[in-house]
């Protein structure tokens, strides 16, 4: 996230901690596969929304529901970075699931052209 004047310091290593969440301790097999694409905070940091895409196999009503249930979880992990536990808030990363379809059709007219 980029704000106006500078980049919030803690970006980076919140943005560590939840990535490594959702690749190493993710336990729930409904959600296995969901990427982190970015995490924002805002300037008082007391609202950290997490950015995330799922598998193509993954789209629906289902990731969403059970994405709302790590709120509790990932504020608990990020409370030692923030020193507060801040609302979360989850957002599909509709962007970069368009940037993820924008390749597989270059991939599928590189692949008619060879």
């Amino acid at each position: 996230m980029k704000h106006r004047d500078r980049k919030d310091p803690k970006i980076a290593p919140l943005q560590d901690e939840v990535d490594y969440f959702f690749r190493n301790e993710l336990c729930d097999e409904a959600l296995m596969g969901v990427q982190l694409t970015r995490i924002a905070l805002t300037p008082d940091r007391k609202i950290m929304t997490v950015y995330y895409l799922p598998p193509e196999e993954l789209k629906g009503e289902m990731v969403e529901e059970k994405i709302e249930d790590l709120r509790p979880i990932l504020a608990d992990r990020v409370f030692p970075i923030l020193e507060r536990r801040p609302e979360i808030r989850f957002k599909w990363d509709r962007g970069a699931e368009n940037q993820r379809r924008v390749e597989e059709l270059l991939k599928e007219i590189q692949e008619e052209d060879s």
